[in-house]
């Protein structure tokens, strides 16, 4: 292990104690309503750095891949115009946060949130953390983050089981194994 491997490490271990202690408790009932209630969403994604589009990654790539899998597993992706129209407008908003190393590899952490509005302001009302990851290759980070969001489908679809099993056969994604830190 290098050292921007043992860093990454040690920071990744320390925010994790840190977010797990600040984090609310949400019960797996309480995801299967707020899930179950969900109608559809739009799709926002976080802004990227200049560098790391400049790389490869972009922006536009993980808004269209976010998008694809939702609508593929039967959510509907709606405009921020129809959300507005929605009890709580409710949004999934995708965070990658990328870093370049001075070795070319990158650190990342990437965040899945369903947001709606609870005025006067907006709450998450469902979470996935991915705390820290280490790669030299920006389509792992790419597919890593798709993994993120097939979690978020799965969770969808078990809390809409009764929905979507009069309408055919249930679709579970499974995300592809990806370790903390890789070589």
């Amino acid at each position: 292990m290098n050292r921007y491997q043992r860093i990454a490490l040690i920071l990744g271990v320390v925010m994790a104690f840190t977010l797990a202690e600040q984090a609310p408790f949400v019960s797996a009932q309480d995801n299967r309503d707020i899930l179950g209630s969900l109608q559809g969403c739009p799709v926002v994604v976080a802004r990227l750095g200049p560098e790391i589009e400049k790389d490869g990654l972009t922006k536009e790539q993980l808004q269209t891949d976010t998008e694809q899998r939702l609508r593929m597993a039967g959510i509907k992706v709606f405009s921020l115009e129809q959300a507005a129209q929605e009890k709580g407008s409710p949004y999934f908003y995708l965070h990658v946060h990328v870093d370049k190393l001075k070795s070319g590899c990158y650190s990342y952490n990437i965040s899945t949130e369903l947001i709606k509005e609870a005025f006067p302001m907006w709450e998450t009302t469902w979470t996935q953390l991915e705390l820290m990851g280490l790669s030299c290759n920006l389509s792992e980070i790419r597919q890593h983050a798709q993994d993120m969001v097939d979690e978020f489908i799965n969770e969808y679809l078990a809390a809409n089981q009764k929905q979507t099993t009069k309408t055919g056969p249930r679709v579970t994604l499974t995300p592809t194994s990806h370790t903390l830190l890789r070589k």
